[in-house]
């Protein structure tokens, strides 16, 4: 199979898997955990609410994880299925990390019913705040390539009518829906975010006790990744045979047990964060298994991976270049 039919496959798949971000369950996102996300912590309002809050002074009361800001205007009354049902005066706020591979001029439009506001790495560069119908607001921003937190908040006051979309303009591209490359968050029990629960045959994720020397990220390469090329091809402690490209922090693999009559075959994509490598893969139908969920291997070497985190049905737990 020619290696750009693979990254179709793994591109499906990933889609897939990524429904807990802007899913059916909400259009703000879902409750499940999902590491390479935003993460929107939710807050009640009174009624007397006019614009966004202090969030220092509140208490979340739940959060919920989503890739894509993308609600046009439309009408909301579900609340938040497994947080609350609250569908007026409440507020959300959004917080992530995203990679950047190419440094330039990027464009921001903010859309939203009600109140909205924009900050990279602190700085504000959208508000859109207030009580008002559906208003679009610009912004733009220098960025280095490397990684940039972000922070998306927003309210709604009284019912139910609702937007919330995040657009940018890449250097040399066009306008459309932002969905960065998001930086894996630690695992749960480093700061309390977790990664998400595999589902399907993947029974959830568990914790691999072979991790190698090191369980906090990377000891031996700078954050830019100079000098690490996951490249080539690779075996495991499962009799497979892996086919990975890396390109800047992003990961694809490829991989069988056999080329000729493989049990299991699968494909992956993952991002590269301080060493730890967190990857969303699903079999494909060229052998018999069907499972699908997270891995987040420790990067050891350029020759080596361990599995810091695995569903218990994944037998792979040690890597090694060919």
């Amino acid at each position: 199979m020619k290696f750009w039919l693979v990254q179709i496959l793994i591109v499906s798949n990933v889609l897939c898997i990524s429904a807990m971000g802007q899913s059916s369950e909400n259009p703000f996102g879902s409750a499940t955990l999902d590491s390479v996300s935003l993460k929107g912590d939710i807050y009640y309002l009174p009624e007397s609410a006019s614009s966004l809050p202090d969030f220092s002074s509140l208490t979340p009361v739940g959060s919920i994880y989503t890739r894509v800001l993308d609600i046009p205007t439309r009408s909301f009354t579900a609340g938040f299925p497994g947080v609350t049902d609250r569908f007026e005066w409440f507020a959300i706020r959004y917080t992530g990390v995203f990679n950047v591979d190419m440094e330039g001029d990027y464009a921001f439009r903010l859309v939203s019913d009600d109140g909205s506001r924009l900050l990279i790495d602190g700085k504000m560069i959208i508000d859109n705040d207030g009580i008002h119908a559906t208003r679009s607001v610009s912004g733009d921003v220098y960025l280095a390539s490397g990684q940039h937190s972000i922070e998306v908040d927003y309210f709604q006051g009284p019912r139910q009518e609702i937007a919330l979309q995040l657009f940018w303009t890449p250097p040399g591209g066009s306008e459309e829906i932002s969905e960065p490359i998001y930086v894996p968050r630690p695992p749960e029990g480093e700061d309390g975010m977790g990664h998400s629960q595999a589902t399907g045959s993947s029974q959830g994720v568990e914790p691999s006790h072979d991790t190698g020397p090191s369980a906090s990220g990377c000891k031996w390469c700078p954050e830019d990744l100079t000098g690490l090329d996951l490249t080539g091809t690779w075996s495991c402690d499962d009799g497979g045979i892996y086919y990975i490209t890396q390109q800047g922090h992003i990961i694809w693999w490829s991989a069988e047990r056999s080329a000729t009559e493989p049990t299991w075959s699968n494909a992956a994509r993952g991002i590269l964060s301080n060493c730890v490598l967190t990857l969303e893969y699903s079999d494909v139908p060229k052998g018999n298994a069907a499972g699908y969920g997270t891995l987040v291997l420790e990067v050891l070497s350029n020759d080596e991976m361990a599995a810091r985190e695995k569903p218990q049905s994944y037998s792979g737990s040690h890597w090694q270049r060919v």
